[in-house]
C-alpha cells in the first residue's frame, strides 16, 4: 500500500494496539464528532477512513484503564533525561516518538497507580514543561507533518512497557490535577459540543491542556477579556463547565446553566440537541436551568409537521408526538446535512478539454477567465477586467471560505498594476464596494514593519483585508535593512500565525490574511525597482497580478455589494489534483505556485457562486487566469537585489537550487553521502553547502555573508542540517553527529 496514505501509516499503529483517530493535514486538530469514543484499533474501520481521510495526519489515544495506552509528552528538550536524574533511575526503555518541534513523546501502558493519577499538566517558566495524557487524550503520532512543515518521528521503536512506578510519582509530585470548574455538570454521551457552539455562534480560539476551549468573544460581553486569559468553556467529553474571571462582566463566577440562560435572556434560541437528558424527551428544555419557560411538544409537533412533506405527515400520524417531533427533526437534519455535504458531481467526461485549450496571447485578460458570480460582479463594476476581477477575488478571499478538507487556503494577495494617473483608486474603490466584509476585516494602515503587521492582524483568529492604495510604501518597507516583514508576509500566505522575536520580546500575529493594493508603476523596469530584494523568500511568487492599459474616466456607480456572511465551505473532487498537476506538467519548468493560485481561485469563485464543489467550468476559468498570470510574469519580473546581503541570499539560494535540480535529474549526489546510513533514494536531495559555495565562487565574491546567509536559511527552515545514521545493538537507527551536507526544504 502506498506509504503515504492514511490506512498505511495507521495500520501499523494500530498493531501495536494503539487506538487511532485522523488528525487533519499539517495540523494538531482532530474534526472527527465523539473522536474519543471512536478511536479504533479496527483495520475495516481504519481502512474506511482511509476513502475520506486519505492524506490525514494520525493521533493516538490514551484511555483510563488498566493495560491502555497513557503518554509523557514534553515541550522542552531533554525532559527525560532530567526526570530520570532526579530520581536516580535509567530512561525507560520504550517506544518514543519526536514531534515536529523535536520534543518526546514516550508511549506507556497504564497501570492502577498510573489510573489512578489522570490527566495532569506541569507548567515551567511561562510555558508548558510536559503533560500526562491519560484519559481521552491525544498526541499526533508519526509519520505525520507538524504545522511547521516537519514531521513527526520514531524515535525508538522498542516495545511498549507498563508506566514504572518511579515515574508517575514524579509526575504526581510535579502536577495537580485538573480541576472541573464549579457549576460544572455532567453530561450525555451524545453531548455535541462544536454543534453546541454553532448553534449559539461561539468561535473557539484554541485549546488548553485538553479540556479548557478558549472562546474568542466572552458571550457575556461579545468581546474578548484582554486581562482574562482563561475564558473557556469546560469540556472534557463528560463534564460541561464554564470560566470567567473579568470583573464586570455578566457572566464572572457563572455556572453553565447561567451562561446558557444569559444566552437565551439575550435572543438566542434555545439548543434542541441533547445535553443532559434523555434524547427522546424534548421535554428537558423546560429545565430552569435553560430558561425556557413551558416548552410545548404538541407546539413542536404542528411546527415541525407543517414543514415537512405531506407524505411523512400521513405516515407518522398514529405516532406519537415526541416520536413524531424526533423524526421530523431527523429529516429536517438530512435535508440540513445534504445541503453541507452534498452528493459528489460525476467526474468529467473530457478533463482534456479543461486543461489543453487554445493559448490566449498577449496581457489582454482573457474573458475566458470569468466564472460565475464574481465574473458578473467584475463586469457590474463597468471597468477593465484586467483590473476588477483580480481585485474581486482578492475581496471576496477575505470572506469565510474554506476547503473542506484543509488541503488549500483560500487567502489571496493581489497587486494592481498600472502608470500614474490611471484611476487605480476608483476601480479599487470600485471592487470593495461590490462585495460586503464584515466591520472590522478591512484595514488601510500600512504595516512599517514586521512587529507592526504582527500587532495589526492581532492574537485573535480573524480575518483582515489590507486595502492599500499604495502598495508601493508597504514594499519599500519591505527592502529596509534586516527587515523581515517580506518573509511574515510570505508566512501568513501559507498558515494562519506569524511572529517575530529579539531582545524586545515576541510578538505573535494568528488570522488570515489577504491583500488588495494599487502599485503605481511607469514601466515594467519600474516595477523591477519596486519588486526588488524584497522578494527573495518568494512574496513575489505569492501575488497575482491585476493589469489593464485603459484609462479609467471616473463616473459615479450605484454598486449594490453581494452580502455573504455564513461560513462557505468548498469541496476539492479527486479528479481536480490530477487536472492541476496535469496542466503543470505541461509546459516545461512551468512555475508550480501558479498551480496554487489556480486552487484558490478555484475555491473562492465557487464559494460565492454557492458551488459546493469545484465544478469543471470552475476549475477551466481558473486555469485560465492563471495562464494570463503566467504571461504577465515574463514582463513584470522582480529586481536584482539591492544590498550586498540580499544580493548574497539570492545567489546562495539559486546555486543551492540549480544544484538540487540537477542532481534529482541526473540520480547524482555528492561525494561520501552514501556513507553516513540514509535510504538511497534521499541521496539525490543532499547538497554539499561547501563544496557548491566554492564552485560557485561565493565564498570570493561575498566572504563571510555565505555564512551568515546559511544561518539565516537554517533559522527559517530552507535548508535542514543532515544528521548521520547509525544503528545501535539492538538494530535500531540513531542520529549521530551533524555532516557538511544539507536538505533544502522549501523550494519555490
Amino acid at each position: 500500500m502506498d506509504t503515504s496514505t492514511f490506512a498505511a501509516n495507521a495500520l501499523p499503529l494500530a498493531a501495536l494496539n494503539l487506538r487511532i483517530i485522523p488528525v487533519e493535514p499539517y495540523d494538531k486538530a482532530c474534526k472527527l464528532l465523539d473522536w474519543q469514543n471512536l478511536a479504533t484499533t479496527d483495520a475495516a474501520v481504519i481502512i474506511g477512513w482511509d476513502a475520506i481521510y486519505p492524506h490525514h495526519n494520525l493521533g493516538i489515544v490514551a484511555k483510563l484503564a488498566v493495560g491502555e495506552l497513557c503518554v509523557l509528552e514534553f515541550d522542552v528538550r531533554g525532559g527525560m533525561t532530567a526526570a530520570a536524574e532526579e530520581c536516580g533511575q535509567p530512561v525507560p526503555k520504550t517506544r518514543t516518538h519526536r514531534s515536529g518541534k523535536g520534543f518526546g513523546h514516550y508511549l506507556f501502558w497504564h497501570t492502577a497507580k498510573s489510573v489512578a493519577l489522570g490527566n495532569r499538566q506541569a507548567n515551567q517558566d511561562g510555558g508548558e514543561w510536559f503533560s500526562f495524557r491519560a484519559d481521552n487524550r491525544y498526541v499526533v503520532a508519526p509519520p505525520s507533518i507538524h504545522p511547521n512543515g516537519n514531521a513527526y518521528k520514531v524515535y525508538d521503536d522498542s516495545p511498549i512497557i507498563p508506566i514504572p512506578d518511579w515515574l508517575t510519582d514524579w509526575i504526581a509530585a510535579h502536577t495537580q490535577d485538573v480541576q472541573r470548574p464549579k457549576g460544572s455538570v455532567e453530561v450525555h454521551d451524545d453531548f455535541n459540543f462544536d454543534a453546541w457552539c454553532g448553534h449559539y455562534g461561539i468561535a473557539i480560539l484554541g485549546e488548553k491542556d485538553g479540556c479548557w476551549q478558549i472562546v474568542a468573544e466572552c458571550p457575556g460581553t461579545g468581546a474578548r477579556h484582554e486581562h482574562s486569559t482563561l475564558t473557556a468553556f469546560f469540556y472534557d467529553g463528560s463534564s460541561f463547565g464554564w470560566n470567567c474571571f473579568a470583573q464586570g462582566c455578566p457572566l464572572n463566577g457563572k455556572s453553565i446553566g447561567d451562561v446558557i440562560r444569559w444566552l437565551h435572556e439575550n435572543g438566542h434560541e434555545p439548543y434542541t440537541g441533547i445535553i443532559w437528558h434523555d434524547k427522546d424527551d424534548l421535554s428537558f428544555l423546560n429545565d430552569p436551568k435553560f430558561g425556557v419557560e413551558m416548552f410545548d411538544a404538541d407546539e413542536m409537533l404542528t411546527e415541525a409537521t407543517v414543514s415537512s412533506d405531506a407524505k411523512v405527515v400521513a405516515a407518522t400520524a398514529s405516532v406519537s408526538a415526541p416520536q413524531l417531533a424526533t423524526d421530523a427533526m431527523d429529516i429536517a437534519w438530512a435535508e440540513r446535512a445534504e445541503k453541507l455535504n452534498p452528493t459528489p458531481l460525476p467526474m468529467p467526461d473530457d478533463i482534456d478539454a479543461i486543461i489543453n485549450v487554445e493559448q490566449a496571447k498577449g496581457l489582454a485578460f482573457d474573458e475566458r477567465a470569468l466564472y460565475g458570480r464574481a465574473g458578473e460582479i467584475a463586469r457590474n463594476t463597468r471597468l477593465p477586467l484586467g483590473w476588477s476581477y483580480p481585485g474581486i477575488l482578492a475581496v471576496a478571499s477575505a470572506l469565510d471560505i474554506r476547503d473542506k478538507d484543509g488541503h488549500v487556503r483560500s487567502n489571496i494577495y493581489c497587486a494592481l498594476i498600472a502608470p500614474p494617473g490611471m484611476a487605480k483608486t476608483v476601480v479599487q474603490d470600485a471592487i470593495e464596494r461590490s462585495i460586503f466584509l464584515p466591520l472590522g476585516r478591512v484595514t488601510y494602515t500600512t504595516p512599517a514593519s514586521d512587529r507592526g503587521l504582527a500587532k495589526m492582524i492581532g492574537e485573535d483568529g480573524s480575518t483582515v483585508m489590507l486595502m492599500e492604495d499604495e502598495f508601493r510604501a508597504v514594499l519599500g518597507k519591505c527592502q529596509v535593512p534586516n527587515s523581515t516583514l517580506a518573509q511574515m508576509i510570505c508566512k501568513l500566505w501559507n498558515k494562519n500565525q506569524a511572529g517575530v522575536a529579539d531582545k524586545k520580546g515576541a510578538d505573535v500575529c494568528i488570522g488570515k490574511f489577504c491583500i488588495l493594493g494599487n502599485l503605481a508603476c511607469d514601466d515594467p523596469a519600474d516595477f523591477s525597482k519596486v519588486f526588488g530584494n524584497s522578494t527573495v523568500t518568494g512574496m513575489y511568487d505569492r501575488f497575482i497580478f491585476g493589469y489593464d492599459s485603459t484609462p479609467v474616466k471616473y463616473r459615479p456607480q450605484d454598486i449594490k455589494p453581494l452580502v455573504m456572511v455564513d461560513e462557505m465551505v468548498v469541496r476539492i473532487p479527486t479528479w481536480v489534483w490530477d487536472a492541476k498537476d496535469r496542466w503543470g506538467d505541461a509546459v516545461p519548468n512551468r512555475n508550480r505556485r501558479l498551480t496554487e493560485h489556480a486552487l484558490r481561485v478555484a475555491i473562492v469563485t465557487a464559494a460565492i457562486n454557492g458551488d459546493k464543489e469545484i465544478t469543471a467550468p470552475c476549475l477551466a476559468a481558473a486555469l485560465r487566469f492563471v495562464e494570463w498570470q503566467e504571461r504577465l510574469r515574463p514582463v513584470f519580473k522582480p529586481g536584482l537585489a539591492e544590498t550586498k546581503e540580499a544580493e548574497c541570499y539570492e545567489a546562495v539560494y539559486a546555486a543551492l537550487r540549480a544544484q538540487h535540480d540537477h542532481q534529482r535529474k541526473n540520480g547524482e549526489f555528492p561525494k561520501g553521502a552514501d556513507l553516513i546510513g540514509h535510504d538511497k533514494e534521499a541521496l539525490p536531495n543532499f547538497l554539499h553547502f561547501t563544496n557548491i559555495m566554492s564552485a560557485k565562487n561565493l565564498y570570493r565574491k561575498y566572504g563571510r555573508l555565505v555564512t551568515g546567509v546559511k544561518s539565516t536559511m537554517l533559522q527559517e527552515g530552507i535548508v535542514d542540517q543532515v544528521t548521520e545514521i547509525q544503528i545501535n545493538a539492538r538494530g535500531h537507527k540513531i542520529e549521530g553527529r551533524n555532516t557538511p551536507f544539507y536538505v533544502l526544504r522549501k523550494l519555490q
